[in-house]
């Protein structure tokens, strides 16, 4: 069961319908949104809800738009103040909860609960994708929400709260701080924790991803917390690929996983090698890239180099990696990295200064005997 602004429970397809006004839960309730408590299956498009939402202690699964997502949900938004007494579990300014796909979507707002909450995403709580093999989809999407919790919290993030099994979270990013009480843990500026159990699949591949997304909201953690970074707070097997935060907006030096940059660098279009595919915009030197349906300010953003390197990327005919500038090259075409190489002689990389190593690569580099020297790579 749910509540929420317009339906309870949702199986069909909801499209253009936007709601407003004030929800107050009591203590121990679930699945309650500002549209629809529960997406079960259905298709939500087009739709928003503007809410104050009060909610009592020990309530679970809560969000701007949707308590619990378990269908797909598409260009819509909410703007949302929710505030829980007491521990509060899966609370996000869009969805508490998702195991569906979210896209094309955003939230802004804020969101303040208590001791012992866990699970506090500006726009989604939790994300968990243990269904399918990427079944559970970010895609597109952005947060603006000021997440607040009290002590002895846990997965706490700008933009979800954790990221669990096979989740893709991908062309995403988050503006607003995050701040807990003492005692705090696995807290970052885009997500607190990404977190695939050794139990669930024993092929390492199969893991969630955070891709070409970036993080800028100020992360204030109390005394005594730990697994506190500019990205991520904590990442247990996930990859984190061509992915960035803002290390002096966010006043974080460290992240397990992506790559700290200053507000400077964050502002230029040169820092975001390899993201393409008319998904983002920038307004060079003045603003951070935006999602192209956003229609800000700026020009298309496509970083995705012309390959300097020849042959077809296949076993009889791989790429021939003959010089330092197609190693740097590989990294900017995402598209390659499943294909086949080959070290033409050996490289010396002693020119180049920023260096960033392909996050995701699964093809085949045959080095021949041959060496790449003096490579050096200034991330942590």
């Amino acid at each position: 069961s749910g509540s929420g602004g317009l339906a309870g429970l949702n199986y069909g397809t909801i499209s253009d319908c936007h709601v407003a006004g004030d929800i107050t839960c009591q203590e121990k309730t679930e699945y309650v949104g500002g549209l629809i408590g529960c997406n079960l299956g259905g298709e939500v498009n087009d739709s928003s809800a503007a809410v104050s939402m009060a909610a009592g202690s020990n309530v679970q699964r809560l969000g701007g738009l949707i308590g619990g997502n378990y269908g797909a949900v598409s260009q819509s938004h909410a703007v949302a103040a929710i505030s829980g007494e007491g521990r509060c579990l899966f609370i996000g300014g869009l969805a508490g909860a998702n195991s569906g796909r979210i896209s094309d979507s955003y939230a802004v707002g804020s969101i303040v609960a208590g001791d012992k909450s866990s699970n506090i995403g500006g726009l989604i709580g939790l994300n968990d994708g243990a269904i399918s093999f990427f079944s559970c989809q970010s895609l597109r999407s952005f947060a603006g929400v000021e997440v607040t919790v009290g002590a002895e919290c846990s997965d706490i993030g700008g933009f979800a709260g954790s990221n669990q099994y096979t989740v893709l979270l991908e062309n995403c990013y988050s503006t607003g701080s995050v701040t807990t009480g003492p005692k705090g843990k696995e807290v970052g500026s885009l997500v607190g924790l990404m977190h695939r159990p050794a139990e669930f699949n024993k092929n390492e591949w199969r893991c969630g991803k955070i891709v070409d997304s970036f993080a800028t909201g100020r992360v204030s953690a109390g005394q005594d917390s730990v697994d506190v970074g500019g990205l991520l707070g904590a990442n247990w097997r996930g990859r984190v690929v061509n992915s960035f935060w803002d290390a002096e907006t966010t006043s974080q030096a460290f992240s397990r996983g992506g790559f700290g940059r200053t507000t400077a660098s964050m502002r230029r279009a040169a820092t975001y090698a390899g993201w393409g595919g008319d998904v983002w915009t920038i307004d060079d030197g003045k603003d951070y890239p935006r999602l192209a349906w956003q229609n800000l300010p700026g020009k298309v953003m496509d970083n995705v180099p012309a390959r300097s390197y020849k042959g077809a990327g296949v076993e009889f005919n791989p790429f021939v990696i003959a010089a330092p500038a197609d190693l740097v090259c590989l990294t900017s075409r995402r598209a390659d990295w499943s294909a086949y190489f080959v070290l033409a002689r050996d490289i010396d990389m002693s020119g180049v200064s920023a260096y960033l190593p392909p996050g995701d690569f699964n093809g085949v580099l045959d080095g021949q005997g041959l060496a790449i020297r003096r490579l050096t790579v200034h991330e942590n």
